[in-house]
């Protein structure tokens, strides 16, 4: 029983050792069936290279040409295809057709693309889109290349200056404002605004900038004035409302402090009375001639001088007791030191001594360094007609 099963091991390993060459004949010699023969023959259509100009790092507004070249290595001709050429995330990029390719030809697409900001663009280049051909490799259609394009520069606006005029400002003088709006960035700034706020106002005005380039500086000004003693912050920002984008958007605002000192007081006084003739006599017209001055730091508003006169009274008090105020002369505004002359007439009709006082500002209408020197008496004897 045991010489058997020996015997049936021996015999089985035997025929199994004589199969294995015979398969491996069969599959040697096996002549290729119309399929192989139709797969080696098909078209295979890839993209070959995708460049693109002006490079190597275009400009965001930059137009861009970006070709790319379809090639038929494979070893049947291809008929009419399409290939498609999208650019970053675009939804919809356009599919155009190339013609029929021999094995070994290649033909080339351009497509023109201007990309409005900077980044990195894929571009996906497709050949045989829509998979209209049939190709002895399916999976090589498709080709990729990123494309580098730089941003734009941005913009810099700031306030390179705040001046004013006149330069040391009084109560009441109207000051005049200077903002310049410069651009101290590398790229172009649309329109913007320019806010003067002067101050504690609560809506100052905001003034329209136009588009500025790189450098480019303009003006813009306004007027105030303050009728008290102040020290004013004026404060400028450019890009008010933050519209450019900017880059640095941390030096729009400059302040400057202008300091509106009280206005220099006058100090207006008589300073001579004169008379001709020297020696008058009664019922004689006497011509008089008063001289005003403004021995002040400050200019003068326009005021009146007053002209009185009196027989044997002097000044007792400001009532004038016994004093006629007969005339009243329109003095004009005084810059200091200027003087200015008032004519007036003096007739008695009896004689003796007279008194002529001239009063400036008797009304007190101008506020003045010393009001206690407005007065000036000047003595005139008339002498009898007979004389």
């Amino acid at each position: 029983m045991k010489y058997v099963f020996r015997l049936a091991c021996i015999l089985i390993t035997a025929c199994f050792l004589m199969q294995l060459p015979l398969s491996a004949w069969s599959k040697k010699t096996r002549p290729p069936t119309s399929s192989d023969v139709e797969a080696s023959i098909r078209p295979d259509l890839v993209i070959s290279k995708i460049t693109y100009s002006p490079g190597p790092l275009p400009k965001w507004n930059d137009e861009v040409t970006i070709t790319v070249r379809v090639k038929n290595v494979g070893q049947g001709g291809a008929d009419a295809s399409d290939v498609r050429v999208k650019v970053g995330s675009e939804g919809n990029p356009p599919v155009v057709q190339i013609s029929t390719l021999n094995p070994g030809q290649e033909r080339m697409y351009t497509r023109k693309f201007t990309f409005g900001t900077g980044g990195n663009f894929m571009v996906t280049a497709t050949a045989d889109y829509g998979n209209n051909l049939v190709e002895s490799n399916e999976g090589n259609n498709v080709k990729q290349k990123t494309i580098q394009v730089r941003p734009r520069p941005k913009p810099d606006l700031v306030i390179s200056k705040i001046n004013y005029s006149p330069g040391m400002p009084k109560v009441g003088d109207e000051v005049t404002i200077w903002v310049f709006v410069k651009n101290v960035g590398q790229g172009g700034a649309d329109a913007s605004g320019v806010r003067f706020k002067v101050g504690g106002e609560g809506n100052p005005p905001v003034k329209q900038v136009s588009a500025l380039n790189p450098s480019q500086e303009r003006m813009y000004t306004r007027k105030f004035t303050y009728d008290s003693p102040i020290n004013i912050v004026v404060t400028a920002t450019a890009d008010d409302g933050n519209d450019v984008v900017e880059s640095n958007e941390g030096n729009n605002v400059e302040q400057k402090t202008i300091q509106v000192r009280p206005r220099p007081k006058p100090d207006l006084v008589v300073t001579k009375i004169n008379y001709s003739p020297g020696s008058p006599k009664q019922h004689e017209q006497v011509k008089v001639w008063i001289f005003v001055k403004n021995i002040g730091p400050g200019k003068s508003d326009p005021c009146y001088l007053s002209e009185g006169d009196t027989l044997n009274y002097t000044l007792n008090s400001d009532s004038d007791p016994g004093w006629k105020w007969t005339n009243k002369h329109s003095v004009p505004a005084l810059d200091p030191g200027r003087e200015y002359r008032c004519d007036g007439l003096f007739l008695s009709n009896s004689s003796g001594t007279y008194y002529l006082k001239c009063f400036i500002d008797r009304e007190d209408i101008i506020v003045e360094t010393n009001e206690e020197n407005n007065r000036l008496e000047r003595k005139i004897v008339v002498k009898p007609a007979s004389n």
